[in-house]
């Protein structure tokens, strides 16, 4: 049988139980899918928070105003080398432009208090350019766009303003400086006159008044040039305009957003939950908990084929012969309820029919009611070919012989139970149609005995009546037989097992839940006949625990019987 869970080269009965068995590629990338209910609903946490954030918070429009910033040079004649007029230091420009006097003046132009406004504007200056961007958020778009661009044109008046300033006073010192030259010319102009001097032009005049008008000529022609100065501090190239990005523009991206982040929250919530609930992923965990081989792998669900499943259970059923092939009765186990034991249980017992054995199928707990209507699933939905029958006649078909040979079998674990022949009881029929059966006591040697009433058929369907003082009644119960190829199925209480049953298999109730499948294993003087039994445990990959497991392997071998072999189940049982 083809393995997909790793079973080979693996050594039984020596591993080390505080061994971890290393995870590959695939195992990690399946538990993320194992364990997809987590991912789903971090997925969905993700996208209700995303439509929380979209309804609950109020949009934020935040508009954009960029201005190119001119460098102004007042005082040209105060910057030796070339292209200082082209010179800015945008630090210094950003500084201003989140300053106190442009932050008053949007306050002013939008209505909002002062923080309002230092909270809502940003300005950025893109690295390498002159550039300053202005970015306002607020409520509306309208109050975005007004924001944004109030802020630009503050800027700029008050850059302008800054070099007006500039200018009237370097205009002021050269009119001071005229204004003296002026003074000292005319009074030189005095001084020549008085003592007769004329200068070249037939005017009065010496060297001194020569130097002054030479002076008041160059202050003059640099006061032009500083009066000329374009104080233009910048350009506002592209205002504010509608319409204003938000931050909930393109919902549907958010989603998407929302529903990757949390499905990848999902994934790191699922490993650490896959950290904290180990689970049983293949037979390496199965050999390192419990310290017994694995007999086989049955898969199950709606994508393995009916011929794959019956050929598992049929590999299956070898290793539970093998178990049993000393006489001892093997019980199988599970941790808990939900893990296909019972199903397992009677598709066991029907393939072993189907090899020719006859097989006894004994309820722990219960009368075997159920297990009888699993076993008469289980052997209709046998196909043809995987038991030896005759070619010509269905398996499941009811023919003479087959009818005649189930009448045996039911007429001699009767006999076996009761101690008494089909002769007694067809000459009681004719009477009451029933007959006095003391019924057998679990344990063996006991005297006590109770009087139970009973059908005279060959194959008894109900019981009549059982005395109330006696508590076997269990074992007086009829034993149903279902005929699968040339074996047979007989399906009872775990302690109504004739002597020449064949093969009996015990199925126990989950461990976690009902104890009485190990005190069966560990009452020796109570039940003598699986006092021997091997112990086989039923697990389902990434469902059972591998605490739960290593649970029941240590009862058992604290009742005496360690576990002979592990059974997976793979799929939904």
């Amino acid at each position: 049988m083809s393995d997909r869970l790793g079973t080979r080269d693996i050594p039984y009965g020596d591993a080390d139980p505080a061994a971890t068995p290393t995870m590959t590629l695939t195992q990690l990338l399946a538990v993320p899918r194992r364990r997809w209910r987590w991912v789903l609903a971090c997925a969905l946490l993700g996208v209700a928070a995303v439509a929380g954030y979209l309804t609950l918070l109020p949009a934020t429009y935040t508009a954009t105003a960029v201005v190119t910033v001119r460098a102004v040079v007042t005082d040209p004649f105060s910057y030796p080398g070339p292209g200082a007029d082209r010179a800015v230091n945008m630090n210094v420009e950003t500084g201003i432009a989140t300053g106190s006097r442009v932050a008053d003046a949007v306050a002013k132009a939008t209505g909002s208090s002062r923080a309002a406004v230092d909270d809502a504007l940003k300005v950025e200056v893109p690295v390498g350019g002159q550039v300053l961007r202005f970015e306002y958020a607020a409520r509306s778009s309208a109050d975005a766009i007004r924001g944004s661009n109030a802020a630009a044109r503050a800027y700029l008046q008050v850059r302008r303003d800054d070099y007006r300033d500039q200018q009237q006073r370097r205009l002021a010192g050269y009119d001071a400086t005229l204004k003296k030259l002026n003074s000292k010319l005319d009074a030189a102009e005095k001084d020549a006159s008085k003592n007769g001097q004329v200068g070249q032009n037939g005017g009065t005049g010496n060297d001194t008044t020569r130097a002054l008008n030479d002076q008041i000529s160059t202050v003059t022609e640099r006061r032009a040039d500083v009066a000329a100065i374009d104080l233009t501090p910048g350009t506002l190239t592209s205002p504010a305009a509608a319409p204003v990005p938000s931050n909930h523009d393109r919902p549907l991206l958010f989603g998407l957003a929302g529903l990757l982040g949390g499905a990848l929250l999902g994934a790191a919530a699922s490993f650490v939950r896959e950290s904290t609930d180990r689970r049983v992923r293949g037979a390496a965990d199965v050999t390192i908990a419990v310290a017994a081989p694995l007999l086989g792998v049955v898969r199950r669900g709606n994508r393995t084929p009916a011929r794959a499943r019956h050929a598992d259970v049929d590999h299956v059923a070898l290793a539970v012969a093998r178990l049993g092939a000393d006489g001892r009765p093997v019980m199988l186990l599970s941790a808990r309820d939900d893990e296909g034991r019972a199903d397992l249980s009677a598709d066991v017992a029907v393939a072993l029919a189907g090899f020719g054995r006859d097989v006894f199928l004994g309820d722990v707990v219960g009368t075997g009611s159920e297990l009888c209507a699993r076993v008469r699933g289980a052997s209709t939905g046998r196909p043809r070919d995987s038991v030896r029958v005759d070619p010509s006649a269905d398996a499941n078909t009811p023919t003479p012989e087959r009818i005649a040979a189930q009448r045996a079998t039911a007429d001699r674990i009767a006999g076996q139970r009761t101690g008494t022949d089909r002769g007694t009881l067809e000459a009681a029929a004719d009477l009451t149609d029933t007959v006095q059966l003391p019924a057998m006591r679990l344990a063996e040697g006991s005297a006590d005995r109770g009087t139970v009433r009973a059908p005279v058929n060959g194959t008894p369907r109900r019981i009549v009546s059982i005395r109330p003082d006696s508590d076997d009644a269990l074992s007086a119960r009829p034993i149903p037989v279902v005929p699968v190829g040339k074996g047979t199925v007989a399906v009872g209480p775990a302690g109504a097992a004739p002597h020449d049953a064949g093969l009996v298999l015990l199925d126990a109730p989950p461990l976690d839940d009902d104890a009485r499948g190990v005190r069966m294993l560990a009452d020796a003087q109570g039940v003598q006949l699986v006092h021997a039994a091997a112990a086989v445990l039923v697990a389902v990959p990434h469902r059972t625990k591998l605490a739960e497991l290593r649970r029941a392997a240590d009862r058992l071998a604290t009742a005496g019987c360690p576990v002979s072999g592990v059974v997976l189940v793979r799929g939904r049982p």
